[in-house]
């Protein structure tokens, strides 16, 4: 180990908005040329690679409960 820390949720929006960032200086022609979609596809593929074994975080769990219960 190279003493990089742990993944976890917390910082899953901030990694997210990294990688929109990646595909904005990259662009958007090459992005679709490499297989990659929008932005926010992009992004959402790659955090779920890092993130998605994770469980997930009390916060968005919370969230999503309170969501459902107003249903």
């Amino acid at each position: 180990m190279r003493g990089d820390p742990t993944p976890n949720r917390d910082n899953e929006e901030l990694f997210k908005r990294k990688m929109r960032g990646l595909h904005q200086k990259i662009g958007a022609g090459r992005m679709h040329e490499l297989g990659h979609g929008t932005r926010e596809q992009f992004a959402d593929a790659q955090a779920k690679l890092v993130y998605g074994s994770l469980p997930e975080s009390a916060a968005s769990c919370g969230a999503a409960s309170q969501e459902t219960e107003s249903n």
